[in-house]
């Protein structure tokens, strides 16, 4: 028996045989070609063949999986329409007058070391996105078809990582549980899984071989292990593990139609959290006593419609709102997987605004906006919460420029402290830092 402990994306017992998925590595040779239109239109072919099966992929998770988790095949065609990958391919193609296949390969990386090598954790995810449309296009401009095989049986699928589009054409029917060697708590397998609510690991290092094949093994999502050709003793005290969670799920469903009541006799409501309408199927299954919206993310705070609207003018999530059909009735999802990074930072300071608190702690809560929204949010913050203490943590130098007093913090002690225009006199380290963030404008170095 081996045993290998991983982040663990949802709790339960899977038992079953292994399922390895390999991928077969995509080798992309560069070659010179005679023909550069030519090499240019086989470009834009693949790529508007790549954005039909996205299309398609999306339609099929939409069924699947619900709006929340499809919404990622409407990103990859954004990614696929952006201005500076095409670019930065057709550059390529044009410039070296190489195969497209390579252009593709050395855009898809270029753009994937960007993503990785960000603070934004949201961001990062990105990088994985880059490299899942790159190989498409690849795979079109190949002619090979993508698919995945997942057996005849249901059974416990172990990757290196699996790309969203990968997950999406899963038999979900054949899928006890994920297990794979990269990817983080925030990736589309992890996010699949919840929605599929089986468990999971992510992170895990176990050799990817083809002696696991098959294998029997046991996933504990609660405790975050795989036990590979378990021992008899291990095996039949899972059996019962699963089986009494497996009671415990059917008694849970005994108390449908009941009140929720608190053993002090309070009576509270339970509320689910949904991505889209199709979701209503699970809330009433569950018989949960309502759903969460953008309006109700404000009810506890106790705030007036006038406050919350108020609250995201000033956050800079009007923009956002107001584009979608129920704007502050629209619904969203648990955790917010409907919304993006950036999105998600803007209603939380949203409902920190509505509370009107004499003390707000922003920890790196500007980080997924873009340089221009982060600036009109703090100059609005600045204009309508001038009576409140703000404390602002953050790796951004623009986000705090115009502090009244900045400490700064190197290796857990700090270094300096005083006014942007002290620090950058006084402080060598806080000067490295603005050097290699601002503008000579910024910087007060224009000739």
């Amino acid at each position: 028996m081996k045993v290998y402990e991983g982040k663990s994306v949802f709790n339960g017992i899977a038992i079953g045989k292994i399922k390895l998925y390999l991928k077969g590595e995509q080798q992309v040779k560069r070659h010179k070609v005679t023909d550069v239109k030519a090499e240019l239109l086989r470009y834009e072919e693949a790529r508007n063949k790549s954005m039909t099966e996205l299309k398609g992929l999306y339609e099929k998770a939409l069924k699947e999986v619900g709006e929340a988790n499809a919404a990622i095949f409407e990103v990859h065609q954004m990614m696929l329409e952006d201005e500076d990958y095409n670019e930065s391919v057709r550059n390529i193609i044009e410039s070296q007058g190489v195969n497209a296949e390579y252009a593709v390969a050395t855009t898809g990386d270029n753009f994937s070391k960007m993503f990785s090598s960000m603070e934004d954790e949201y961001m990062k995810e990105r990088a994985a996105d880059v490299k899942d449309i790159s190989e498409r296009v690849i795979s079109v401009l190949n002619g090979k078809s993508s698919g995945n095989d997942t057996g005849d049986e249901a059974s416990i699928i172990v990757a290196d990582d699996l790309a969203p589009s990968e997950t999406v054409q899963l038999d979900k029917d054949k899928v006890l549980s994920f297990v794979t060697v990269h990817g983080s708590l925030n990736s589309h397998t992890a996010i699949l899984a919840r929605t599929m609510a089986i468990p999971a690991l992510v992170d895990t290092p176990l050799p990817l071989d083809e002696e696991i094949d098959g294998v029997m093994a046991v996933v504990d999502g609660t405790k975050g292990v795989i036990y590979i050709d378990p021992d008899c003793e291990t095996l039949e005290l899972m059996k019962k593990r699963k089986a009494e969670e497996d009671e415990k799920r059917v008694l849970l469903q005994t108390l449908k139609g009941k009140d929720n009541i608190t053993v002090d006799g309070q009576k509270i409501m339970l509320y689910a959290n949904i991505g889209n309408i199709k979701d209503l199927a699970k809330v009433i299954q569950n018989d949960a006593g309502g759903i969460g919206l953008f309006r109700s993310e404000f009810i506890y705070l106790d705030a007036s419609d006038e406050d919350v609207v108020k609250a995201a003018q000033i956050a800079q999530a009007t923009e956002f709102i107001d584009n979608k059909a129920e704007k502050y009735d629209s619904p969203i999802a648990q955790g917010g997987t409907n919304v993006s990074g950036g999105q998600k930072q803007r209603l939380s300071i949203a409902r920190a605004i509505a509370k009107h608190p004499r003390v707000f702690i922003f920890d790196d809560s500007f980080s997924a906006l873009d340089l221009k929204t982060d600036a009109i949010l703090r100059k609005e913050l600045a204009a309508n919460v001038s009576d409140a203490t703000v404390i602002i943590v953050a790796q951004r130098i623009s986000t705090i420029l115009h502090a009244d007093q900045i400490l700064v913090m190197d290796d857990g002690k700090i270094v300096g402290k005083g006014t942007h225009e002290e620090l950058m006199k006084t402080c060598e380290t806080y000067q490295q830092i603005a050097s290699s963030q601002l503008s000579d404008k910024e910087l007060g170095k224009e000739a």
